[in-house]
């Protein structure tokens, strides 16, 4: 399996170079003027795959042990825009949860407004939790990773695994 997963690794890399060096080659051709990055948006459904999920099923059942720390950065950095990085960490260590479960969505969409202007759906994620098909086998759980970098003045990186 380590050896499929390192082949299958390794075509999708090959895949996207040659997709990078192919668009590369045609906005050198065509493109004239600065690169146009659009804004893209996310888009979640309105009812959450799981409601009020304590902490301790999101340390075990997604596999995200820094769940808690990530929140209260990300709540601190909202509340504090201006801080350096260290009294960011430290503002966070102080910050209060007062809650101890969160809504969970097992989907997202990166959305665009395409040149018809029209929404148009960039990218999606996914996550599906173990779980077991009709003869009792194991379906292992699936989580597609994200990085997004907020604005210039947000500190924060989001992280979804």
């Amino acid at each position: 399996m380590w050896l499929e997963h390192c082949k299958k690794v390794q075509r999708h890399s090959a895949s996207i170079d040659w997709r990078q060096n192919h668009l590369q080659n045609i906005w050198t051709r065509t493109l004239i003027g600065p690169l146009l990055v659009r804004t893209q948006s996310i888009k979640i459904p309105q009812t959450p795959s799981r409601k009020a999920v304590p902490f301790p099923n999101i340390f075990w059942k997604y596999n995200a042990p820094l769940f808690q720390n990530a929140l209260a950065n990300f709540i601190a950095d909202v509340n504090n825009p201006g801080l350096r990085v260290h009294a960011l960490h430290t503002r966070a260590g102080n910050t209060l949860l007062p809650f101890r479960s969160v809504h969970i969505y097992h989907n997202m969409k990166f959305i665009a407004i395409n040149d018809a202007q029209k929404w148009e759906i960039v990218d999606a994620v996914y996550v599906r939790l173990e779980q077991k098909d009709k003869q009792g086998q194991i379906i292992p759980a699936r989580f597609d990773t994200v990085l997004i970098q907020g604005s210039e003045q947000s500190k924060s990186l989001l992280y979804l695994h």
